[in-house]
């Protein structure tokens, strides 16, 4: 289950569309050098340095809509990191170009996508 500062993501009625930057994330370690008897190791770094996220907001009414989308702008714009979990673990973000929220309808249930870049500490 996809959380936000372990939260998930359904409370803020966000359902996960796509992510790109978890994929491309390698272990903690990998294999440096041998020597007879000893196994040499290295850290290695990240190699996806941002997080994007594209995710639709279900929400019941427009009211429940503005509600989810200032708890989204609350959790966001606030300083601090944000630690989300897509599956892969926990990766430890921040957002510093804010997120857009496009392609509103309203057909009964309010109906948007999402989009956030965060960049992975």
């Amino acid at each position: 289950m996809a959380t936000i500062n372990n939260i998930p993501f359904l409370n803020y009625g966000l359902h996960l569309s796509s992510s790109k930057g978890v994929a491309n994330l390698p272990e903690a370690k990998e294999q440096f050098y041998n020597v007879f008897g000893k196994a040499g190791y290295q850290v290695t770094k990240r190699r996806a340095e941002t997080l994007e996220i594209h995710a639709f907001i279900i929400a019941n009414d427009l009211a429940d809509f503005i509600t989810k989308s200032q708890e989204l702008y609350t959790l966001f714009s606030s300083a601090g990191l944000k630690v989300i979990s897509i599956g892969n673990g926990d990766l430890n973000t921040f957002a510093k170009d804010g997120f857009k929220i496009t392609n509103v309808h309203i057909l009964g249930k309010v109906y948007a996508k999402f989009h956030i870049k965060l960049s992975i500490v």
